[in-house]
């Protein structure tokens, strides 16, 4: 296998550069920022309101710049005003990642080629390492792209065979983790949604995917799974994952926890505790909770509550959680 290792480095909010090891360093510029304006929350939101083919556009989810800007891209249709079919939109949006991550004559393209014609010659794949400084999102939000989605106005880069990882550079050193025959896994699959939001339910053949790879794994003899909601025979709630993590401690602690479900990036009201979505909004629109400023923006994840309902967590609390409740606070 042929890899490509990508450094990307911020230089300032718009502008970082990639560095391919071996071949050197190409400047360049994030997508879809435009005026000042970065727009990479704004196809985050997008990524998440497509997410199933037949989602059709909602306006109200779009502030009027935004709106403006999916026109311009390419996003949406101006005769139809929805969604352009759902392959031409990520096509368009996969183009765009990738003239940012590849510049036309630039070193990093080069690379890519370069490593791509070897490992075709050889019947070999190409793996693409993405590293990011693990203090890199103070300076811009490069890590947070999908650069997966890359279209090279020919294929998604995917279905050309290639594969992507992704590796965070911490100053911290590793754990030093005992060996083990298997690996435990841990999955928490939330059915929970919330049309409020854009976030709809998952589609069965969404789950089966899910399932059938882990399915696979466990019957190749590689990991040791449990499926939180049949282990307790009840929703998968936050409170549940605590009290699992707290009772299995040792041999019997989760290596790997899945969470399979929804996830946003927005602000919450820490009053009554409503999301907004992305990153414009500034204050609770709720009257009884007279103008509060929402907390800053992170990510959160919809777990269910005892009834069913979304429960959403924040990155900061489920971090806080997992650090505290694993062996010798390692996450």
């Amino acid at each position: 296998m042929e890899i490509l290792k990508l450094i990307l480095t911020p230089e300032d909010e718009l502008n970082f550069e990639v560095y391919a090891v071996n071949f050197g360093k190409t400047e360049t510029t994030l997508p879809f920022f435009e005026d000042d304006q970065n727009y990479h929350s704004t196809l985050n939101w997008l990524l998440e309101s497509t997410a199933s083919e037949y989602q059709p556009y909602q306006s109200e989810f779009f502030n009027d710049d935004e709106q403006e800007w999916l026109l311009r891209v390419g996003i949406l249709n101006k005769k139809t005003q929805d969604f352009l079919d759902y392959p031409t939109l990520l096509a368009n949006l996969g183009q765009k990642l990738y003239q940012s991550l590849f510049p036309m004559g630039s070193t990093s393209e080069k690379a890519l080629n370069s490593l791509w014609q070897k490992a075709n010659q050889n019947g070999e794949q190409l793996h693409i390492q993405l590293q990011f400084e693990a203090n890199s999102v103070s300076q811009n939000r490069a890590a947070d792209y999908p650069w997966e989605l890359m279209h090279n106005g020919d294929k998604f880069l995917a279905w050309h065979g290639i594969t992507f990882s992704r590796y965070i550079a911490y100053q911290d050193l590793p754990p030093k983790l005992p060996p083990v025959e298997k690996i435990n896994v841990l999955l928490v699959s939330s059915e929970a949604y919330d049309s409020s939001q854009g976030l709809h339910k998952f589609k069965r053949s969404e789950r089966k995917a899910i399932r059938d790879g882990l399915d696979l794994a466990l019957n190749q003899g590689h990991i040791n799974l449990v499926d939180l909601a049949e282990e307790i025979d009840d929703y998968p709630t936050f409170k549940a994952l605590k009290k699992y993590l707290t009772e299995n401690r040792g041999e019997k602690q989760p290596h790997v926890l899945h969470f399979d479900g929804h996830g946003i990036y927005g602000k919450q009201c820490p009053k009554c505790q409503k999301i907004y979505g992305g990153i414009n909004s500034q204050y609770c629109e709720n009257v009884s909770c007279q103008n509060q400023p929402l907390l800053e923006a992170q990510g959160y994840l919809l777990f269910e509550d005892e009834k069913g309902n979304p429960d959403y967590i924040s990155a900061e609390t489920l971090g806080a959680t997992l650090k505290s409740m694993t062996s010798g606070g390692k996450t």
